[in-house]
């Protein structure tokens, strides 16, 4: 029942936040002991996706509109004015996310799109949907530079 209750919880915040760009998070909230982080078309609760269409007609949408799943999350550090790993190969679907664990500011600039602005011991997260290669640098410091490559 809990789960339940927290899988509407971020549905109505998924509906609330449908406008947010895909990708970024836009809100992050604590419910009971599970961390719950909302974006455009997805939610994140207790290690599992739910994915809505936000475009549908209710404001809270439909429970045939949502799909469970595994989160798929790979992680990339950044220290020392490097990324680690500076090549990183995951699957299709996979969540990237970035932790600043440097003394500087960062945003991460890919060919079509860049993160917001990680201060120190901020995170970004990004989810590959396509196969690709996708090269990113840092826009403070141009000589670091890491690869995602989509398999």
């Amino acid at each position: 029942m809990k789960k339940v209750m927290l899988i509407i919880f971020a549905l109505v915040l998924v509906a609330i936040t449908g406008c947010v760009k895909q990708g970024y998070v836009s809100d992050s909230y604590q419910v009971n002991d599970n961390q719950v982080n909302v974006t455009a078309n997805n939610a994140v609760v207790d290690n599992a996706v739910v994915k809505v269409d936000v475009n549908s007609e209710s404001a809270v949408p439909d429970m045939e509109n949502v799909v469970l799943g595994e989160v798929k999350t790979d992680e990339v550090v950044i220290q020392n004015d490097k990324f680690n790993p500076s090549v990183l190969y995951i699957g299709q679907g996979t969540t990237v996310l970035w932790v600043n664990r440097d003394n500087n500011d960062h945003v991460l600039s890919f060919e079509n799109f860049e993160s917001y602005v990680l201060t120190p011991n901020a995170e970004f997260a990004y989810t590959f949907d396509e196969k690709g290669v996708y090269e990113y640098q840092s826009k403070a410091k141009p000589e670091m530079k890491g690869v995602i490559v989509v398999q």
